[in-house]
C-alpha cells in the first residue's frame, strides 16, 4: 500500500482513479500496473479514508509539529492552516457558512467528521437552535464550486471598479502621444540652444584673435608713419635757398 500511494501525487492519483471509472475514457490505455493501483487508491480515498484523515496521519501531525506553531495542511484538495495549541490542534475555518458565526478554529481529533468549533480564544462554542450548518466536511466536488463561485465574485467586483471604455482608451492614447510629441521638443529646443552656445563661442574667440592680431601691425604702420616725418623734416632744414 504504501509503494502505491507514494508512487503518485494526489492530482496523478485521482487522474488515474477518473480514468479506470469513467466509462467515457480510454481505459485501454491504461495497463495492468495502472489498472492494479487505480484500484487500490480508489478504495483507499474513497472507502476506507472518505475524509481524507487517518489516525496515524493526527498522531504524526502532533509529533512533527510543536505547542503554539503554525504548519499548512492539505486535504480535501484544499491547502488549510492548522495551529497546535494546549496539546491539541486546529484546523483555521474558512468555510463561507461560518462567516455569521463566532467561529474561528475547529479541532482536529478524529477522522469520523464530528468536528468541535472553537471561538478565537480557543474556547468551545455552543451550537444554538438557529445554527443549521452542516459538521461534515466538504466534498472535493462542494470545494471545487465554492471557490469557483468565489472567483466569479471576486472577477465581477473587479469588472464593477473599472471597466474602460473605448472613448478611455483614445484619450489615453492621445495623452500618451502629446506626452511624446512634448519630450521630443524640449530634447530639440536643448540641441538648439547647445548649437547656439557652440556658434556664440566660436565667433567670439575668432574676434579676440584678430584683436590681438592687428594690433602689433599698427604700431609698426605708425613707428614707420613718425619716422618717415622726421627725415622729411630734417631734409628740409638741410636745404639753402640761393
Amino acid at each position: 500500500m504504501y509503494n502505491i500511494l507514494t508512487k503518485y501525487s494526489y492530482n496523478a492519483a485521482t487522474d488515474l482513479i477518473s480514468q479506470l471509472s469513467d466509462p467515457d475514457e480510454e481505459n485501454q490505455l491504461l495497463n495492468d500496473e495502472q489498472i492494479h493501483d487505480a484500484t487500490i487508491l480508489q478504495d483507499w480515498i474513497f472507502n476506507k479514508n472518505p475524509t481524507q484523515m487517518s489516525y496515524n496521519g493526527i498522531q504524526n501531525l502532533h509529533t512533527n509539529i510543536e505547542d503554539d506553531q503554525f504548519a499548512v495542511l492539505f486535504r480535501n484538495n484544499h491547502f488549510s492552516t492548522i495551529f497546535k495549541h494546549g496539546d491539541y490542534l486546529y484546523q483555521l475555518v474558512t468555510d463561507i457558512g461560518f462567516i455569521d458565526k463566532d467561529i474561528v478554529w475547529e479541532r482536529i481529533s478524529n477522522v469520523d467528521g464530528d468536528s468541535e468549533f472553537y471561538d478565537h480564544e480557543f474556547l468551545f462554542y455552543q451550537h444554538t437552535e438557529n445554527d443549521s450548518f452542516d459538521a461534515e466536511p466538504l466534498t472535493d466536488e462542494q470545494l471545487a464550486q465554492q471557490l469557483y463561485f468565489e472567483e466569479i465574485q471576486d472577477a465581477e467586483e473587479q469588472l464593477k471598479l473599472y471597466t474602460p471604455t473605448y472613448k478611455e482608451d483614445e484619450q489615453l492614447a492621445m495623452l500618451l502621444q502629446q506626452e511624446e510629441s512634448r519630450k521630443y521638443e524640449e530634447e530639440y529646443e536643448k540641441q538648439v540652444q547647445k548649437s547656439n552656445r557652440k556658434r556664440k563661442v566660436s565667433n567670439t574667440s575668432r574676434k579676440h584673435t584678430h584683436k590681438k592680431d592687428s594690433s602689433p601691425t599698427r604700431q609698426h604702420h605708425r613707428k614707420r608713419a613718425s619716422t618717415r616725418n622726421v627725415k622729411e623734416e630734417s631734409s628740409s632744414d638741410d636745404c639753402n635757398i640761393l
